[in-house]
C-alpha cells in the first residue's frame, strides 16, 4: 500500500490547483492521477501503460454519478457523505477495469425480438405519460426498453450495482439531472416465469407523489408486463455458437448500445480469452476514429477485427481464420434498442 502522506506524493497532491485537469505522476511502479472538482481531490492509481483517455473517462463517471446523487460539485461540502463512498465507487472501478460497455462508452443492450421491445418502450411511454417522467427497464445487467436520456441510464446501472435491491422493495432517491432535482424510482418486479432480475427505474418530478402517482403507475406496468408474458424469461448474451468456429466472440454496437455474445471454449479458457479480447479492445478503441471502417488487431492467434456494417459497428474475435462475409452479416442484423 501506498501512503500517500509519507511517499513523496503529498506535495503534488497539495501544490495541485488546476481544477478539472488531469496530473499524473509516477511513483514504485504506479501512475497516480490527480483530478480536482471543485474544493475536492480525485486520486486514482493505474499502471504506468494506462490511455490517459481511460483515466479521463473514469474521472468523468466518477464526477457524473456524484453530480447525480450529490448535485454539482459547489453542493458537495454539504451534501456529499464520505461514509459508503467506497462502495459506491467500487462497481465504477470494476466497470472501467473490465466492463465492454464502459471500454465502447455505450450501454448494453439486451438482444430481443424488435416488436417485444416496441412493445416494452409503449408501456413505458404510458408510464412517462402518467408520472410527467421518463423510465426504463433493466434486466440483469442489460437495458430492455428506456425513455431516458442515455447518460442517466448508465448511471442508472451503476446504482444498481451499488445499491442492489432486494425483490420488490421500492427504493426512492432525489437526484441531479438537467440542472434541477428530481426524484429516481427504482422497484424490483416480480414477473412469471422470468429468472433474471428485472428492475423498473422512474425519473419524475421531485414533487410527485409516490403513494398517490408514482407506485400506482408502477404496478399498472408491472401488471401490463405480467399479463403480456414479454420480458425474456432470462438476460441471455447472443450465442457465438452460431457462427463459424473460428469465432471465439463478437460485440455489435450502435450510437448508443452494444451486446458482447458469449465465448467460445471450456470456462477456464473462456476466462482468459476474455481478458484478452478487453486488452484488445481498449488498444483498437484508443487507435480507432470515425474515419476507420476496417481495423485489426491481434495478439497472438486472436486477432479482433472492427468493421463498419451500415449503422453498426462489428467487433469480432477470430482464432487463426478471419471472419467470413456470413458471419459479420448475421451479426450486424441483431437488433438492438
Amino acid at each position: 500500500m501506498i501512503d500517500l502522506n509519507n511517499d513523496g506524493i503529498s506535495s503534488v497532491i497539495e501544490g495541485f490547483d488546476d481544477i478539472g485537469t488531469i496530473k499524473s505522476i509516477q511513483f514504485s511502479g504506479l501512475a497516480f492521477h490527480i483530478r480536482r472538482l471543485g474544493q475536492y481531490q480525485f486520486i486514482a492509481a493505474s499502471p504506468p501503460s494506462i490511455d490517459s483517455r481511460r483515466v479521463a473517462g473514469f474521472f468523468d463517471s466518477a464526477q457524473s454519478l456524484l453530480t447525480l446523487l450529490f448535485g454539482p460539485d459547489g453542493h458537495w461540502p454539504t451534501l456529499l457523505v464520505i461514509a459508503g463512498m467506497e462502495d459506491l465507487l467500487a462497481p465504477l472501478i470494476t466497470s472501467h477495469q473490465a466492463s465492454f460497455s464502459t471500454a465502447l462508452d455505450r450501454v448494453e443492450a439486451a438482444v430481443i425480438d424488435r416488436d417485444v421491445r416496441h412493445g416494452l418502450a409503449g408501456r413505458l411511454a404510458d408510464l412517462d405519460a402518467a408520472v410527467e417522467g421518463t423510465s426504463c427497464l433493466v434486466q440483469g445487467p442489460a437495458c430492455l426498453a428506456s425513455t431516458m436520456p442515455l447518460s442517466v441510464v448508465r448511471l442508472v446501472l451503476h446504482v444498481l450495482a451499488a445499491r442492489p435491491i432486494n425483490g420488490t422493495s421500492y427504493t426512492s432517491i432525489p437526484v441531479f439531472v438537467n440542472d434541477a432535482w428530481h426524484r429516481l424510482g427504482l422497484t424490483g418486479l416480480r414477473l412469471h416465469m422470468v429468472v433474471t432480475d428485472v428492475h423498473l427505474a422512474v425519473l419524475s418530478p421531485i414533487g410527485l407523489s409516490v403513494k398517490a402517482d408514482l407506485l400506482p403507475a408502477m404496478e399498472v406496468l408491472a401488471d401490463g408486463l405480467r399479463a403480456d408474458v414479454a420480458v425474456p424469461v432470462e438476460y441471455a448474451a447472443p450465442p457465438v455458437e452460431s457462427l463459424g468456429r473460428s469465432v471465439l466472440g463478437f460485440i455489435v454496437v450502435t450510437p448508443d448500445f452494444m451486446t458482447l455474445s458469449t465465448i467460445r471454449g471450456p470456462s477456464e479458457h473462456q476466462v482468459v480469452t476474455r481478458s484478452t479480447l478487453f486488452g484488445l479492445l481498449t488498444r483498437l478503441t484508443a487507435f480507432r476514429t470515425e474515419a476507420h471502417t476496417r481495423v485489426v488487431m491481434a495478439e497472438g492467434e486472436l486477432t479482433l477485427e472492427y468493421r463498419k456494417v451500415g449503422q453498426k459497428g462489428v467487433y469480432v474475435a477470430t482464432w487463426a481464420e478471419a471472419a467470413t462475409a456470413e458471419d459479420l452479416e448475421a451479426i450486424a442484423g441483431m437488433d438492438l434498442v
